[in-house]
């Protein structure tokens, strides 16, 4: 049973990451938008202007042509929605969700990743992950990827035994000590920072501002090659990295790795929280209390009327973005299908993730599917998919050390 339901799994999100690809480059690609990007990479400047960003635009990064054009097609989608003039508190409140998402998301990959289980395989590849959903999109390669994971990981294929892993499955969980002490300053250095120079552009001139965008587009190889690099240096000063408890002190391999590992936990969750909580607050506050706020706080009469659920959670249907002639519109309304791009991305990518997540702890707990979807439906709603998936997480890998202190006992 367990295998069919791997299958039909992997089935379905492969079908979530065709319709992904549809929905997001799809949408863009036979859009207004994507014809003023396909300009702009040929090096329109009226085109830049068009959709708001500031001149003159960077068309140089590498050197490489083609890789050029690539790179000025993707930092100018993002100008088109950072840069907007006439940008609503709406699609700022989409934005700043769907870069904590971002991050957030990233981190689980990368975790997943660096597991002992996946080492070799084909699921274990982070930079090359990092790379193909940048080039095409969240949605695409997420699902895509835990499809992947079900057919091939051994992880996947762990059962519990009576709400235990026993000890040598659960080594296929672990994760090098140092990987996980190193995870939140590089996703920090390599994602976070990036993302919040990227999103002020008055502090830049325009070459600096495009710059920081293209320097975050690939966010994914930044943050592995910072942690490879820290991990290189560390391991050559201090060594191998001996497990310990929450007090420091040194202790067992599964109690150490369950202390490390929370804390990629607790940054993770903490960043999804803080970036999607007040938004998700503010965007389903009732009539009356909205109201309330817009009499006490006159000066942001647009943020809370804006800012409504249905505005800014739900996108255009597919292939149903409003038609724009790119040449009589500018500023103002391109961001919005920007944000549309996101909330596909977001939706796809992370409700696979979210799945995924669901399906591990059910077969590897043996919790009761209630108590999974109160958990999945709790820390969602509190800091979006990504932290549901997370938290079902947390709790398998404390099975490590539960297993661990199984052994001790017999």
């Amino acid at each position: 049973m367990a295998s069919q339901g791997r299958l039909a799994l992997s089935a379905l999100f492969l079908g979530m990451g065709l319709f992904g690809v549809m929905a997001t480059d799809g949408q863009l690609f036979a859009g207004p938008l994507g014809k003023l990007l396909r300009a702009i990479a040929g090096g329109s400047e009226e085109a830049v202007v068009l959709i708001g960003g500031p001149v003159p635009f960077k068309y140089k990064y590498t050197g490489i042509g083609f890789v050029d054009a690539i790179i000025s097609h993707w930092t100018a989608f993002v100008a088109a929605l950072i840069d907007d003039p006439e940008l609503r508190w709406n699609t700022w409140a989409l934005y700043i969700e769907s870069m904590g998402q971002f991050c957030v998301g990233w981190g689980l990959l990368l975790l997943e990743c660096r597991r002992a289980g996946n080492r070799g395989l084909a699921v274990s590849w982070a930079g090359t992950l990092g790379v193909v959903f940048q080039a095409i999109s969240w949605a695409f390669s997420l699902p895509l990827y835990f499809g992947l994971h079900l057919l091939t990981s051994p992880i996947s294929k762990l059962e519990s035994k009576g709400g235990r892993i026993t000890g040598e499955a659960a080594k296929l969980l672990f994760v090098d000590l140092w990987d996980l002490a190193l995870m939140p300053i590089s996703l920090t250095l390599g994602t976070l920072i990036p993302t919040l120079f990227m999103s002020l552009p008055s502090l830049f001139s325009s070459i600096g501002h495009y710059s920081w965008i293209a320097f975050w587009i690939p966010f994914g190889p930044w943050t592995v090659i910072a942690m490879d690099l820290f991990k290189s240096v560390a391991n050559s000063t201090v060594g191998a990295l001996g497990p310990k408890d929450a007090k420091g002190r040194a202790t067992t391999p599964g109690k150490g790795f369950y202390v490390a590992v929370s804390t990629v936990y607790q940054f993770n969750m903490a960043v999804s929280v803080l970036t999607h909580l007040p938004f998700m607050a503010t965007s389903v506050l009732p009539g009356p209390l909205r109201s309330a706020l817009i009499y006490a706080f006159p000066g942001f009469t647009s943020f809370f009327t804006d800012i409504t659920f249905t505005k800014t959670w739900l996108p255009h249907p597919f292939l149903g973005q409003p038609a724009i002639d790119p040449l009589a519109n500018g500023p103002g309304r391109f961001g919005p299908l920007v944000a549309d791009f996101y909330l596909f991305d977001l939706y796809l990518g992370n409700g696979a993730m979210l799945i995924w997540a669901l399906y591990l702890y059910l077969q590897q707990t043996g919790s009761s599917p209630a108590k999974a979807i109160q958990t999945a439906a709790k820390w969602s709603f509190l800091g979006g998919f990504v932290a549901g998936a997370f938290a079902l997480l947390w709790e398998r890998d404390e099975l490590v050390q539960e297993s661990e202190n199984d052994a001790k006992r017999k």
